[in-house]
């Protein structure tokens, strides 16, 4: 009988650590047979699933009680038919989440049911390991900080890892990253390193394998913005360092970030696919192919190849044709069955690599190069493009540039030999694995922490990082133009991109209608009934029931309120029913009565006005719902203060702030005296609310002015105790001001997962951005993240994707000063 080996698989999934939004990963833990032995098969009856070869200790099938040669069925009631399959299923657990397993011992079918143990973290004795998160598109990202404990570090290495999808997080002692990495930090420096795709601890994102390489490199952006907004971090002292393919995102990210130094190992400065034909003729013939059948292979595939390339034709028109797919397979190594290349990642990941402006990349950075080739890497060809980068670089930079040969060294920093001793090695694959385990090569990070050492002691070229940019030219000259006092995005048109509404005073309202790239044009005389009145604040809804958005303006000075219906597409008419005149300075809409339509409430100077719809567009006027009150109110909020599941009211008065809680059936007590702070000295324009502290309840930013004499015109922030009461922690959780604040909005501008404040100010201040460290603490940086001041009379701000990127921008509606002479302020997000 044929002996087949027992390959042990350890069945844990890819980890991260404790933080708000990531949920740990655990693991099943246990090492099961991939290929099962005859006679192992026939002692245990074995028909379908995983038998258990090994029961790692403190895992999760320890904890459930499984022993060596259960046999797994099941798990969490999907079941397992092939050894292999366990592998998908345990990738899915993650700590703390229930699990039940099926299986069978002594030929009987058992069930045991239990709680996912969570992966260990990563530990040292000399080091500080510190987890951390960020969110991106609809997820988050684990990152993971590491510096040797009680020393401050001399700088911080951003480790950029290389094409296949592995995690980075907790690996085994004799991973050569995982001693690259310490090596860095044994010599005084910081490592910084982020999961891709699905790998590790992250959540919501597709998987790593299927990503394109545009995506992987927007992820690795996030990242290096979520490394700046690290407390610890000195932007002037971070490096980075690229391995393999990950040579291909540093120039990128240093072209936008410009680090102090730029450190490559073993990587690609020509296109990507002169770079695989290379790879192919150069590592066969080194293995004793003959060239010139080589040669004739690359020129019989090149037409196919360079119609997916640069033709952009699906591959999988390239691929019906014979010789196409042939092309594919031999050169590229293409799985067709699993529609990915043999090192794990799809083909738009390659085409992606290819399209990359890598030497452009190279050329707009300013700082300093190091360029590595391991003289018996296989991987990378030859010292070839190593030296063809550095003579780039110092073609632009003199002296910026520098190469090193890593003696003996091969593609993952081991000390193996000339490119003879590697390949001698690499015909028994198993006698290099064997002879390379314990053979990392320290000597390259002694030559890299010196040079970055050496780069520190040089002057740096700054250029400003900026997460948005001004794209104010997008807007057109007279619709964005105007005395704006608030300002709203919706899609006004149905064709699948926001529009922006305006309200304007004594001037026409705007409708500017979006192209879909975030280019806008006035067609407000077409769309909307031009008339002059003292528009302040706007409320849209369905009023009227037909399935259309209307729009309501509130006015101030004149009293006469706007109510248009939507004919269809955006077009407006006036309303037949007219609406009571107030003096009002808010509008907001919201579902009072529980009979699912929008009533409105409009923030007067004096009593507020209430109406509730009667489903055809009219309203009955019920301002007795609300308490009496003589206060000039500003803004109104909609917001389910006191967490009982309705919404209460948030008056931002002149004269003194009310909170206004909701019985359930949209009637309100005055909740002022006893929930907000004694804090009557303040003349607010806009009450903003999130969750800043992180504890689950909503906390409120106040927008103050002072253009009451006796005001104080400090902002404030009021947190929450979690039911509805509030503390004024203004003085030791945000800056000290003196900035007239008309609106403010929370977002998350920097993706490091917490809610940031974004201000409009007026009479000549610049926008502001107040930075939250994560704890509801916040500082002011608006330069950071917008690159520049930016100054407008900015009476309101929203945020939105305005270009259909995915991303949230920023739209300032601007008074339009004639002094200033500024118009609407457009910032898309980078």
């Amino acid at each position: 009988m044929k002996y087949l080996l027992a390959v042990l698989f350890i069945v844990f999934s890819a980890l991260a650590g404790s933080s708000q939004n990531i949920k740990r990963k655990g693991g099943l833990g246990v090492a099961f047979y991939q290929n099962v032995p005859d006679t192992l098969a026939k002692r245990l009856d074995y028909k379908q699933g995983a038998i258990v070869r090994v029961v790692v200790p403190n895992s999760t099938a320890a904890s459930l009680g499984l022993l060596k040669d259960d046999i797994i069925l099941k798990i969490n009631e999907a079941p397992i038919s092939k050894p292999n399959e366990i592998l998908g299923l345990a990738a899915k657990l993650r700590g703390e989440d229930p699990i039940k397993v099926e299986f069978i011992r002594n030929q009987q079918i058992k069930t045991l049911t239990g709680i996912v143990v969570e992966k260990p973290m990563e530990k040292s004795t000399s080091a500080e390991v510190a987890y951390g998160e960020f969110a991106y598109k609809n997820g988050y990202v684990r990152t993971i900080y590491k510096t040797l404990k009680g020393k401050k570090p001399l700088g911080t290495v951003y480790f950029l890892q290389g094409l296949p999808c592995y995690s980075l997080d907790n690996m085994q002692e004799l991973d050569k990253t995982k001693q690259a990495i310490d090596a860095m930090v044994e010599r005084g420096y910081a490592v910084f390193r982020m999961e891709k795709g699905d790998v590790g601890d992250n959540q919501g994102l597709p998987p790593c394998e299927q990503m394109g390489f545009f995506d992987e490199l927007a992820m690795h952006e996030a990242g290096y913005k979520y490394l700046l907004t690290l407390p610890q971090i000195d932007k002037a002292t971070i490096f980075l360092f690229g391995h393999s393919m990950g040579g291909i995102t540093a120039p990128l990210l240093a072209e936008k970030f410009q680090p102090r130094g730029t450190v490559v190992y073993g990587t690609v400065f020509k296109p990507w696919l002169e770079y695989l034909f290379d790879a192919y003729i150069k590592q066969s013939v080194l293995q004793g192919d003959d060239y010139a059948t080589l040669r004739e292979e690359i020129e019989k595939a090149k037409p196919y190849l360079y119609d997916y390339f640069y033709q952009n034709k699906p591959i999988e028109e390239v691929i019906k044709n014979p010789n196409g797919l042939a092309a594919f397979q031999q050169i590229l190594g293409y799985v067709p069955e699993a529609k990915i290349f043999n090192s794990g990642r799809a083909p738009l990941c390659y085409k992606e690599l290819n399209d990359s402006k890598v030497a452009t990349a190279w050329g707009n950075y300013n700082n300093h190069v190091l360029a590595i080739y391991g003289e018996c890497d296989l991987n990378a060809n030859d010292s070839l493009d190593h030296i063809a980068l550095i003579k780039y670089i110092n073609a632009n930079n003199a002296g910026n540039g520098t190469f090193w040969v890593a003696p003996k060294s091969s593609h993952s920093f081991e000390e193996i030999g000339t490119m003879a001793d590697f390949l001698k090695l690499y015909e028994n694959p198993q006698a290099l694995q064997q002879y390379a385990a314990t053979r990392f090569n320290p000597k390259i990070f002694d030559y890299t922490c010196n040079w970055m050492t050496q780069a520190l002691q040089k002057p740096i070229k700054e250029k400003t990082v900026a997460f948005y940019h001004d794209a104010s030219d997008n807007l057109p000259e007279l619709g964005a133009r105007k005395a704006s006092m608030d300002v709203r995005a919706i899609d006004i048109d149905q064709d699948g991109d926001l529009d922006i509404i305006l309200a304007n005073e004594f001037q026409p309202n705007s409708i500017l209608i979006n192209d879909g790239t975030g280019k806008f044009t006035d067609e407000s005389a077409q769309r909307l009934p031009q008339v002059v009145h003292d528009s302040e604040d706007i409320a849209i809804a369905d009023f009227n029931g037909d399935g259309l958005l209307d729009l309501v303006f509130c006015s101030e000075d004149d009293k006469i309120h706007e109510y248009y219906l939507n004919k269809g597409k955006g077009f407006f008419e006036v309303a037949p029913y007219k609406l009571p005149d107030s003096e009002a300075n808010a509008v907001i809409t919201l579902d009072l009565n529980n009979d699912k339509k929008p009533d409105l409430v409009f923030g007067n100077n004096g009593k507020n006005t209430v109406l509730i719809n009667k489903g055809d567009g009219t309203f009955s006027v019920e301002s007795q719902r609300l308490p009496d009150a003589n206060r000039v109110t500003q803004d109104l909020a909609a917001v389910d203060i006191d967490g009982d599941g309705d919404l209460d009211i948030f008056e931002a008065n002149e004269d003194g702030n009310r909170l206004l809680l909701n019985n359930g059936k949209g009637f309100f007590s005055d909740a002022s005296q006893s929930n907000l702070p004694n804090d009557p000295n303040v003349e607010t324009r806009k009450a903003s609310f999130a969750d800043v502290d992180n504890d689950g309840d909503l906390d409120i930013f106040l927008s103050n002015v002072k253009f009451r004499p006796e005001r104080d015109i400090q902002n404030r922030l009021y947190i929450n105790n979690g039911k509805g009461k509030f503390t004024n922690e203004t003085e030791r959780r945000i800056p000290k001001d003196e900035d007239h604040t008309i609106d403010a909005i929370f977002e998350d501008v920097n993706k490091d997962g917490s809610k940031d404040i974004v201000l409009a100010n007026v009479f000549g201040a610049q926008i502001k951005i107040y930075l939250n460290n994560g704890k509801g603490e916040f500082m002011e940086n608006a330069t950071a993240i917008l690159g520049k001041k930016h100054v407008r009379d900015a009476l309101g701000v929203i945020a939105a994707d305005l270009n259909g990127d995915g991303k949230k921008d920023f739209y300032f509606c601007d008074r339009f000063n004639p002094n200033l002479g500024k118009k609407d302020l457009l910032l898309l997000e980078n």
